[in-house]
């Protein structure tokens, strides 16, 4: 006896069939693949990594897991938006990028022959008024293809003023910084939220890159060739004479905490100038010195300096 379908019935496999498209819609989305590069930006004061900016500062950027060998444009932006500093770099065939200077002493700018001073540009005379300005402010910095909106990586960067922070740096008579003289000016050592261990300083003028560990030190300033200048410091502001009328070439300065002649680069030196040629890769802030020969012919009210 033949037994028909019951009408309205689903068969064994049509049930589970349903089941399946049940369970599939109900199923939560599968997760969207990744992309093939996550950038990651890596900030740091040339010293250490950092998570905020010390007005003053330099601020390096580098890169990890960017597209290879590819363009990027790196973009400090204000609270607004605005961009204030920026550089084009090409990534290694891994999509890093090393420490690159992108602004360099949070913008002080200092006095030097066509310097244009413009806080509201981001370039500012010296390091009071960068604070001034910049403390309590949030910028970012975004990292991007070029030729391309959408940024791959954008982080956060707060600026603080803070006190504890010392710095040195070359400067004019007046105490404002300075990275370019010339040889009838007089060059000064200026400093500032200083805390010396020992109530003094000796200062190595020397001309070139930082040396290496140990290396000999070897002033250039005939007066203190045989032994080094020193200085007492009981005030955490300071500006020291250096040279008078000196000899036009490219100068750092060796500075050392306490009275101690030793002419060779000891632990714990402090290094005001600009790094050796083998780290140019890493594209320091230049914080040395020059002083260039008085632009006249012939320099009439120049001093003789024979």
């Amino acid at each position: 006896m033949r037994c028909s379908p019951r009408v309205g019935v689903p068969s064994r496999r049509g049930r589970l069939g349903t089941l399946a498209l049940l369970v599939a819609l109900s199923a939560p989305p599968a997760a969207e693949a990744l992309p093939a590069n996550r950038a990651q930006i890596h900030l740091s004061n040339g010293n250490q990594s950092i998570h905020q900016l010390v007005v003053g500062d330099d601020l390096y950027v580098g890169v990890s897991g960017a597209p290879p060998e590819a363009p990027l444009h790196i973009d400090l932006r204000d609270g607004f938006g605005q961009v204030v500093a920026s550089r084009v770099a090409f990534t290694d065939p891994f999509g890093a990028l090393p420490p690159l200077s992108l602004w360099a002493r949070s913008g002080v700018v200092g006095c030097d022959p066509g310097v244009i001073v413009s806080p509201a540009s981001y370039q500012f005379r010296d390091f009071d008024q960068a604070e001034a300005f910049l403390h309590g402010a949030v910028f970012s910095v975004v990292v991007r293809r070029a030729a391309a909106q959408q940024p791959l990586a954008t982080v956060p960067l707060p600026l603080v003023a803070d006190p504890t922070v010392g710095r040195f740096f070359f400067a004019d008579g007046s105490g404002c910084p300075r990275g370019k003289i010339t040889t009838i000016e007089t060059l000064y050592l200026g400093g500032r939220f200083l805390d010396s261990k020992t109530g003094g300083w000796t200062v190595f003028l020397m001309e070139g890159a930082r040396p290496d560990a140990g290396s000999p030190l070897h002033d250039v300033r005939p007066d203190y060739a045989q032994v080094p200048q020193q200085f007492k410091s009981d005030s955490v502001y300071l500006l020291e004479l250096l040279w008078v009328y000196g000899v036009a070439g490219r100068y750092g300065a060796v500075i050392r905490d306490g009275f101690d002649p030793t002419p060779k680069l000891l632990p714990g030196d402090l290094w005001l100038g600009d790094e050796a040629w083998s780290k140019k890769i890493f594209n320091t802030s230049p914080h040395g010195i020059t002083i260039q020969d008085w632009p006249c012919s012939p320099c009439v009210n120049a001093p003789d300096r024979r």
